[in-house]
């Protein structure tokens, strides 16, 4: 059955109007009214977006219109940085914020209904084994280890992460766009660490917002990976806190941490 869908109209400060429709995968803007506000001519894209086609209701007639999930926006940041923030900021200050359904709906932790139980070594296991039977059995310390720095029964350190290059600024501010796009909250990248990292009694909050910003990632970018990102996600950076001289399976986590969330996304994806 072909799902119609009827848009919604916002007044960009520009006054420009911009359509959407929010569907339940997420909200998606005109593809149209975007590159009009950034610009943007489609011949003289350089990177791939995700574009849909969606059949939508315009002044009384069916027609297909391509859309774009509001997320990738920020795709589009190396046309116009400063525009591409700016509109970006306005769809989830004044469109998101005003929908009745919270766009973070469609990243649901689907891995849960797997009932995996991330207290248990077994169960995940048993959750890796299902994803790949040739999963190496040697690697089981490498998990009970990960399940004690997940459950946070280890020590790490409570400073917040400094990063150490531009890249990783940048990489960790687009991080948090993806995060305040799709939930509408946290002002900045340390009040994030700070309130799911520091001040919680696990890190499954963090490893549910990292697999966010995975999914978000690997639809944007089908081909090219932004494997820098994820790296200043939540979880490794707390990683990075942990005192390497005590524990020998650390080094380990972070390739673990990966493949797992590339197995999770894969459930959401399909």
């Amino acid at each position: 059955m072909v799902e119609i869908w009827h848009p919604m109209e916002f007044n960009h400060p520009s006054g420009k109007i911009v359509r959407v429709v929010n569907i339940p995968s997420g909200v998606e803007l005109f593809a149209e009214d975007v590159f009009c506000l950034l610009g943007v001519e489609v011949s003289n894209l350089k990177h791939d977006i995700e574009i849909n086609q969606r059949y939508v209701v315009v002044n009384g007639e069916v027609c297909r219109a391509d859309t774009m999930p509001a997320s990738s926006i920020y795709s589009l940041n190396y046309t116009n940085p400063k525009l591409t923030r700016k509109l970006g900021y306005w769809v989830r200050t004044d469109i998101i914020s005003t929908l009745t359904e919270n766009v973070a709906s469609a990243y649901s932790p689907k891995y849960k209904n797997n009932n995996i139980d991330f207290t248990s070594k077994e169960s995940i296991i048993n959750y890796l084994k299902y994803q790949k039977s040739d999963w190496a059995i040697n690697q089981e310390e490498i998990v009970e280890f990960y399940l004690r720095f997940i459950n946070k029964t280890i020590p790490f350190g409570c400073d917040y992460p400094t990063v150490q290059d531009n890249q990783e600024e940048q990489s960790r501010i687009y991080y948090l766009q993806i995060i305040q796009n799709v939930t509408r909250d946290y002002d900045g990248y340390e009040s994030l660490y700070k309130k799911v990292v520091l001040s919680t009694t696990n890190l499954l909050m963090a490893q549910e917002l990292d697999l966010v910003v995975f999914v978000v990632l690997k639809r944007l970018h089908q081909t090219d990976f932004p494997l820098d990102v994820i790296k200043q996600g939540l979880v490794l950076q707390a990683l990075k806190a942990v005192n390497a001289s005590r524990f020998s399976y650390l080094n380990c986590v972070e390739p673990f941490y990966l493949r797992l969330l590339q197995y999770l996304s894969n459930e959401i994806i399909a």
